[in-house]
Formats: C-alpha cells, structure tokens, sequence
C-alpha cells in the first residue's frame, strides 16, 4: 500500500510539472506559432502524461490526454496550425487535467470531470480543418523488423545505437516490446538483433516474462528525443539506451570507433579484459621512446590529456531524487533546534574555561553552521517558476478585459526561500490583477494618449544587501491620489477635515485602506474592495515592506521587500539599557564608538560625522525604552538599506551569533522596529532588529527636527 501511495505521489509530482511547462509552451507558441521545437515539447509533455496515466491505471486522465494528443499530433504533422482557437481548446485541457489529478486519492481513481465541452471543441476544430486522424494501416504492424524500411522522418539522416532490455514483467503489465519495435521501425531504417543470453531453459521459462534485450540500429531523420517517445511506456523500469553515432557517409574528425571499445559499449565484454589482452602487447608511447621519435616526459603529458577525456567521456550527469515538502520543513526545524542547542553549549562551556571542551565547542559550531549554510541552500529556489505561472494569468484577463498586455519577467533566477515563495503566490495574484484591471488602459484610450496599444506589465526579483525585492510596473494611467481620497471620503473610510493635512503621499496609502476599492463596478475581477489590504497584511507576515509609487498617466510601481528566508539568519548579539537585541549581519557596515566630543560637535542634533560623511543615528534605550542616555562612550552600530546609512545606538556588542527567527504573535503585530524574536543559549529572549523601518524611524525624525529648528524665530 505504501509503495502505491508513493507511486501515485510521483505520477501527480510530475504531472503537474509537465502541464506547468504545458501552460508555458503554448503562451510561448502563442508569439511564435512556428516554432517547430515548442510545437514538439508540447506534444512530449501530453505523450508523457498519457502514458503514465495508462501506467498506473489512470484510465479516464490517459484516454483524455489521448485526444488532445491527437489534435497536437495534427500540427506536428502539419494539417492544421497553431490559432487562437486550439490554443484556447488545449489550455482548457490543461485545466481539465489538473481538476482531474487533483481529484486523485490514494489508491483510487479520479473524480468524473466533464471532458465533453474540450474533446467536442477539439473534434471540430479537427474536422473543420479536414485533419482526422488516419487510421493505422494493419500491414504496417506486421513488417519484418529484421529488414524494416519506412519512409524517414523529415531532417538530416542520422544513425542511432539503441540497446534496449525491457523490465521482464512489463508482459504482466500488457506492455508488449514488440509493439515499440514496430513504432520504432516506422521512423527509419532499422536492423535489430535479439539478445538471448539470458533466456533460460524450458523448465525454468515463465511465458509471462520478458527475457530478450534488443541491440538496434536506426538511421532516422528524428531526433533522440523522438525516438525515446516510442519506449515512453516502459522506459521508466527498463534499460534503454540511446547513442548517436558519426555518420560513416561524411567526413569525420574523429576516428571510426574501436572493436574492443563497441564490444564494451554494448556489454559484451568488460573493459578489464579488453585491457588485459592489449597489455600483452607493446604500447604505443614506449615504442616511440624506445625508437627515439618523442621523449618520455612529452608521451606522460599525452597520456595524462587521454585520462582527463575519458574520465569526462565517463562522467554521467548527476543524480537528482524528489524529497517531500514536508521532511524537508521538518530537517529545517531540526537545524533550527541544532542552532539553538549550539548556542547554549556555546554559554556553559565560556563558563567552565576548558581548553579541549571549547575547541570540541569550536567544531561542532562550525559544523551546525555548514550544516545549516547546506540545508538553508536547499530551501532557495529560483522565483522565475513562481513568476511564470503569471503568464496565463496576465493573458486570461486581458482577453477578458478587452486590453493588450504584454507581461515582461527579468530577474527570475533570483533565489528566495521555498516557504515564502509558495506564500507570495497570492499577494502577488492581486498586484497583477490589479495592474491589468485598473494600470492598464484599453486600446482607444492609449491610442488617444500617444501610446502603443499594448500596455506592458513588468515583473522582476533583484537582490538588495540581506533582501530580495519584487518590483510590480505597469505603464498604464497611474493612480489619482485625489480620485483615491475622494472614494474614501464617499465610502466614509476617512473624515474630508482629515484630508487638509494629508500628503501627496499619505492620499496615495489610503488605497490600502480595507474595503476600498477605485472601480466604478464590481466586475469578476475586481470592485468589491479587497485585494490591497490584503496583500499589505500578507506581506507583514512574511515580515515584508511593500511601497507604492504612482504617476497619473505614466503608470505605478509597486516593491515588495522580503527577507531571504524566515528560518535561520546570522545577527550581532547587542544591549540597550536591560535588553537584548540582534541586528541582521546582512545589513551591518561598521561599528563605532559615540563619546561626548561626537555629540557635543553635533550641536544637539543626533548625528555623527563617520569621515566625510554626516550619518543620523537613533538610540535603540531612547527609542523602545524611554530611557536617557546614561554612560559616557556608547557603540554606534552603522547599518545600510539600498542607499541610506542610519546608526544604531546600543550600550554594549557581545558578539556574532546564529538566529533562530521566532514570530512574536499577534499582540506585536503593529510593534516597529522589530521583525521577531529569537532565544539565545542562557534560554533568554532577544528581539530581532527591523533595520528597514529603524532606517525610515531614524531619517524620519531627523527631518522632524530640522523642521522644528527651521520654524524657530532667529
């Protein structure tokens, strides 16, 4: 039962991988619909889930993804072209497939989902176009393979070794290898020799069990991928492998190969006894030193470039394994808990001062750290999936809208943690409707404005210091800060004697107020009043800051700014008056000392001159505490966001420590200047510095009191 349940995890795992890369290739064929390559990977994607559809019983996915198959199969062939129309059709079956595989329980069946509407569609555009498909001929399934010749597919003829050893139970699974020897036939020219060496007697033969391996030849005009397609069905638990080899009508640089080297190729032989018998033999290289044509340091310098190209020819590309979600939160737990526990022996053994207890401290510090460096690795994944996902979305609601969008993604290899990245698929979802609904305009109306009839949506992830920024811009009409205050005013969200002293800017922010919403009527994709609220709220849990900026007429930028992970980060434990705080290593540029020459030069003002640079600082005992100054030489911690510097004023540095990030609840939620908490190894707490909103706090009051200093009558 286990094995079954992990057979059907598999089947879903890679069958949604495969109808993602379906979306894909058809939003990529819908700009260039002669692509033959992407017309190809299509049909790959829909060959592969049909047949493991079949292969683990799925019978209902296997017959639907036949028919859309079908219709693929017509443009591979070419009697009918890529439209708007199929491509319509095919997305819809790649929903369908989807609902279905959702539907699938462990051990049973798919839901019943109604196929009728896409296979109806599909049929028609078949027809319409005179593209049904030919039935096969029966001769064709009873030519000889010994001497099979077939009309070759279009492109270069190539020659292929396939050594091909079906799994011996793929007879009880009526998988029949001969079937695959036929389609493959069909593609070339084919010579196949049957490998009986492990065909045992008749009194040990079981007729449900396959024992040939098949050694074949075939020049084709189709590519490797191709012919893989034909052992798709059992390619999974057989061994199959696939060789082009030079082509003996051409002129080659490389020489035809070996006897010995095709007898090991092909299994015959090992490459021991090969090298067994030609070691009877004189080499080359000592010949040629022995005959004094070549040194022996020049034949030891040939002999070592010989070893590095065929330890490369022997190289295979490296494995990959599937690992649940899920062990994978728990080993990060794990490292979490193994960094705390670290801590703590970190404290007790500063307390017992033994040489050999702190060095073992030492190691295992080092080792948790690399640990921890490896596992957090594997948490970080490229955003550019999350963001292709997009394409589609961006696509169904300009169709719906009536508008042209186009969506541009630049920075898609940048890394963030898996957890967050399955987290900012909704906030994200309501930037880009959004953007399309209300930035975008329709047509006409950028036609009027002097602009070009498709209005572009650009999303992009970059990295800032210890941060990764999404970035949302459109170049549609912006937002009216005035148009925004007015609705709220209407809907009673904020007083109009309130709006007399609002900025520019704080008008802008009321959009994010909940409930509501510019559009003049609720549509199905927006006007009810939830979306921005929302997504202010989702990212604060991701301990994220987002910014608007907008220019009527010229289009809004909207930045998410995150942390690079929620788990594991590295900070430098400080004090500040009876409390303990970490600041983010990511974000620190220098430390300083604050004496009372510095503060007397500042001339009440809190600023310190670090070289030719004046820098605002903020005490963090003032600040969270309400506490005065009490000591004479403080520490001033500089630390940097994207281009400002603003210091941190602390009482003491007790030095570099690993972070466990802890969320603080929900009775903190509103707390600024602090993004969690994290227990240190005496089993104490210390708050975790928010250096981005420390930044804003600390320039904020400056220019508050450079405003109150300008007012003063002189």
């Amino acid at each position: 039962m286990a094995d079954a349940i992990s057979e059907v995890s598999i089947f879903r795992e890679e069958s949604l991988e495969l109808l993602a890369d379906i979306e894909a290739t058809l939003l990529e064929l819908e700009e260039n619909p002669d692509s033959r390559p992407l017309v190809d990977r299509l049909f790959r994607a829909m060959h592969t889930i049909k047949g493991s559809g079949a292969m683990f019983g799925f019978d209902a996915i296997a017959a639907f993804a036949h028919k859309v198959e079908t219709a693929i199969d017509a443009v591979r062939s070419g009697r009918i072209s890529i439209s708007r129309p199929l491509v319509e059709l095919v997305l819809a079956s790649r929903d369908v497939i989807t609902t279905m595989i959702d539907g699938i329980e462990e051990g049973a069946a798919a839901s019943p989902v109604d196929t009728g509407p896409v296979i109806a569609g599909l049929e028609a555009l078949l027809a319409e176009r005179g593209a049904s498909a030919p039935a096969p001929a029966p001769a064709a399934a009873a030519k000889d393979l010994s001497s099979a010749r077939a009309a070759p597919a279009a492109g270069p003829s190539r020659l292929f070794r396939i050594r091909f050893r079906p799994d011996p139970e793929c007879l009880r699974r009526n998988l029949d290898p001969l079937t695959l020897l036929r389609d493959l036939a069909a593609l070339g020219s084919l010579r196949c020799t049957a490998l009986v060496d492990q065909v045992p007697g008749l009194t040990e033969l079981d007729p449900e069990r396959s024992y040939l391996g098949y050694d074949i030849l075939l020049t084709t005009g189709a590519d490797e991928n191709a012919i893989r397609d034909v052992f798709i069905f059992l390619e999974k638990d057989s061994a199959l492998a696939v060789t082009h080899l030079p082509d003996p009508h051409h002129a080659s640089e490389e020489e035809p190969p070996r006897l010995g080297e095709i007898l090991v190729d092909r299994g015959d032989v090992q490459p021991g006894q090969v090298e067994a018998v030609l070691r009877a033999k004189p080499r080359l290289g000592e010949t040629l030193v022995e005959a004094g044509v070549v040194s022996a340091v020049k034949v030891k310098a040939a002999l070592a470039e010989q070893q590095v190209v065929r330890e490369r020819r022997q190289t295979t590309q490296a494995s990959t394994i599937r690992v649940a979600s899920d062990k994978l939160d728990f080993l990060v737990n794990i490292v979490g808990e193994l960094v705390t526990a670290q801590a703590r022996l970190e404290e007790s053994s500063s307390r017992v001062q033994g040489l050999d207890l702190m060095g073992a401290v030492e190691e295992v510090g080092r080792l948790v750290t690399e640990l921890r460096d490896k596992v957090m690795g594997i948490r970080m994944l490229p955003i550019g999936v999350t963001f292709d996902k997009f394409r589609r979305l961006v696509r169904d609601l300009a169709v719906s809208t009536g508008k042209k969008v186009e969506l541009r993604i630049e920075g898609g290899e940048t890394e963030l943690d898996k957890s967050m990245i399955e987290k900012l698929n909704d906030p994200l979802v309501h930037l880009i409707r959004n953007a399309v609904d209300h930035g975008i305009e329709p047509p006409e109306v950028r036609r009027q404005a002097g602009k070009p009839e498709t209005g572009t949506i650009t999303l992009s992830a970059s990295h800032i210091g210890g941060q990764v920024r999404i970035r949302i811009t459109d170049d549609g009409g912006g937002i009216d800060a005035g148009a925004v205050a007015a609705k709220a005013v209407a809907q009673g969200l904020v007083r109009e004697m309130d709006l007399e002293t609002m900025s520019w800017e704080e008008r802008l922010a009321l959009i994010f107020h909940p409930g509501l919403s510019t559009a003049r009527q609720v549509t199905n994709v927006s006007g009810r009043g939830v979306g921005m609220d929302v997504v202010r709220t989702e990212i604060g849990k991701l301990r994220g800051r987002l910014e608007l900026a907008s220019t009527p007429g010229q289009g809004s930028a909207i930045d998410l700014k995150l942390p690079l992970t929620m788990a594991i980060i590295d900070g430098l434990l400080v004090r500040a008056l009876d409390t303990r705080y970490v600041i983010p290593v990511s974000s620190i540029k220098e430390c300083l000392e604050l004496t009372d020459r510095e503060i007397e030069a500042a001339h009440g003002r809190q600023m310190i001159k670090v070289r030719d640079t004046v820098i605002p600082y903020v005490r963090l005992r003032q600040l969270f505490d309400g506490a005065d100054r009490d000591q004479e030489i403080e520490q001033v911690i500089i630390v940097e966001h994207e281009s400002s510097s603003v210091g941190l004023v602390i009482d003491q540095i007790y030095g570099d420590c690993q972070t466990v990030i802890k969320s603080l609840g929900k009775a903190f939620a509103d707390a600024q200047g602090i993004s969690g908490a994290t227990i240190l190894g005496d089993g104490t707490v210390a708050l975790i510095v928010d250096v981005p909103q420390l930044i804003t706090l600390a320039l904020a009051e400056e220019r508050q009191r450079v405003g109150h200093r300008a007012e003063r009558p002189h």
